[in-house]
């Protein structure tokens, strides 16, 4: 897959170095409560349920932005797949 690996030192001295890493430490914190309440999730389905976390805090930061019943439409005329009501 042509990656590579970096290594990056971290500066202490610098107080925004703290601010980054505790942001960073937070969302970890999140996504770990989120992935476990999936008991026997497949490893396979892991990108899945990552987006699927992605998007839900999406909709939590742009509540504002577009209400539920017009995100929900926004969303699926966007969407290419065809949805059918039973």
């Amino acid at each position: 897959m042509n990656l590579k690996s970096e290594v990056y030192k971290a500066n202490t001295k610098d107080s925004s170095y703290f601010e980054k890493m505790g942001l960073i430490n937070n969302m970890c914190s999140w996504i770990k409560r989120y992935i476990w309440r999936f008991i026997g999730m497949d490893v396979e389905n892991l990108q899945t349920y990552l987006n699927w976390f992605i998007y839900l805090q999406r909709c939590k930061r742009d509540n504002d932005k577009w209400p539920k019943s017009e995100r929900i439409l926004r969303h699926l005329i966007l969407e290419r797949t065809r949805y059918t009501r039973k």
